[in-house]
């Protein structure tokens, strides 16, 4: 597995894993490969540094030396799963940068969607009937959040009508949408 770093003209930026460079260039040439934020289809290679699976002593809890001389993240930090794991996985400072890039992705995402759901109006259970309503032009377009079940937005969906929907985190797996 080849995991690259890709980016697009508008400067997102982004990871891509592919089962090596025939298939990267493949999903390339195919159009199969587009940004995930914007769509772009224009997509150029970052420079990527390769995840280090280093032999340490990890069961005293020692630093992996990397091969320029550097100290790794102490292995107790990252608990290995079985014996095997222990003796040769360590994740790499690029691994806890990359963590921490993916917690501030999850905090934007997250601040983004309280301010749309701050701003859009709360129709309850009445939000199938509202984007109908909308949709065909019998009420003003405006943004709208409320409660649906999974069948009702698929077949709001099949109707051409635009629904994002996020699980309710009050209903648990298999509640009501939002």
């Amino acid at each position: 597995m080849k995991v690259l770093d890709l980016a697009c003209p508008s400067g997102h930026v982004f990871e891509g894993w592919f089962a090596g460079e025939a298939d990267f260039q493949h999903q390339l040439s195919t159009g199969w490969l587009t940004c995930p934020m914007c769509g772009s289809g224009q997509i150029a290679k970052r420079l990527s540094a390769p995840r280090l699976n280093l032999s340490t002593p990890s069961s005293r809890g020692l630093h992996a030396q990397l091969p320029d001389g550097r100290a790794g993240v102490p292995a107790e930090r990252f608990p290995a799963t079985d014996e095997a794991d222990k003796a040769t996985s360590m994740p790499t400072p690029v691994a806890a940068r990359e963590a921490a890039q993916m917690a501030g992705w999850n905090a934007l995402v997250s601040a983004a969607l309280g301010v749309m759901a701050a701003q859009a109006q709360d129709v309850g259970d009445r939000f199938a009937r509202e984007a109908r309503r909308m949709h065909r032009g019998e009420s003003e377009a405006r943004s709208i959040r409320g409660r649906t079940t999974e069948r009702e937005a698929h077949e709001l969906r099949e109707e051409g009508i635009p629904v994002v929907q996020l699980n309710s985190s009050d209903d648990g797996p298999g509640g009501t949408l939002q």
